[in-house]
């Protein structure tokens, strides 16, 4: 039987791509991760770094789910927030500029930013970092003794690559990550070093791997290898875990600017205390994908 076919908004924060769909547009019975790897491709799809599924929600304006582009599923999305504040709100599920968003990993405040009518970005509470080695999670067999905790109170790893070490701290935002400070982002062979570490045994859900470069304590420049999606032009979520790490090892004060191959996003956070990003949400085209 033909499936019936299911408009969509492909929308960006700072490059980082989505697919959004309605809830009432998709059909009883459709895979979403085979629609994932379907549309996400860059050849024969609409081309992005995932789909984002917004449905409604009980105690929010709207909650998400969302799937990369390799099918798999993830919890959140600090950039796709963002993207389904605008949609909600341009949709009529929010009425008011503050409101919250429901995602795999709690309930988001969103406060929309304007110009004039249109709505051009949001500021966004992620939520509170995880921290323990259980919950990012970060598993460390007895041999590698390099799953510790160093002054900054996050849990480290040791990574190689370019015949060098270095130190990887590790936290969750919903999504584990690996956050790496070296001199030049630019020089990393980030096609080779992010499968690696990604798919590293000491993360048993995989992980996002974020290379920093420290500019001054306000200012970072960073590259993400994004799990299940590869090298994004940005990731809000790599970008929060980025700016928490400098801070708390020193380099950085809240609230700080993170460098991104697609733009440029903020991140505030104090120990103790929430995290907010913010940062652009703009739509690229809508369209429909034709039934299957």
């Amino acid at each position: 039987m033909k499936m019936r076919s299911i408009p969509f908004v492909k929308m960006h924060g700072a490059g980082n791509d989505y697919i959004l769909i309605a809830e009432e547009d998709l059909h009883e019975g459709i895979d979403l991760n085979d629609l994932a790897l379907k549309m996400s491709n860059r050849h024969t799809g609409a081309g992005s770094d995932g789909i984002i599924i917004v449905r409604r929600s009980q105690n929010a304006a709207a909650r998400m789910e969302m799937y990369n582009s390799d099918g798999s599923a993830s919890a959140m999305c600090g950039n796709g927030l963002r993207l389904v504040a605008k949609f909600a709100a341009e949709r009529g599920m929010a009425t008011k500029d503050i409101f919250q968003i429901e995602s795999g990993a709690g309930f988001h405040r969103v406060e929309l930013e304007r110009t004039g009518n249109n709505i051009t970005g949001a500021s966004v509470e992620i939520g509170m970092p995880v921290f323990g080695a259980e919950e990012i999670p970060v598993a460390a067999p007895l041999e590698l003794s390099d799953a510790n905790r160093d002054a900054s109170g996050l849990v480290t790893v040791s990574v190689q690559f370019q015949s060098a070490k270095h130190r990887g701290y590790c936290l969750s935002l919903g999504n584990p990550h690996c956050v790496i400070f070296i001199e030049n982002v630019a020089a990393i062979p980030l096609r080779e070093c992010g499968p690696a570490l990604e798919n590293d045994a000491r993360f048993p859900l995989r992980t996002n791997v974020e290379f920093a470069q420290i500019i001054n304590s306000a200012r970072i420049r960073e590259r993400t290898w994004e799990r299940g999606a590869g090298e994004t032009m940005s990731c809000g979520s790599g970008a929060c875990a980025t700016a928490i790490a400098a801070i708390a090892v020193g380099r950085a004060k809240s609230p700080v600017a993170i460098e991104q191959t697609g733009g440029t996003l903020e991140v505030a956070w104090s120990r103790g205390e929430k995290v907010i990003l913010r940062g652009p949400a703009a739509a690229v085209f809508s369209g429909v994908w034709p039934g299957a």
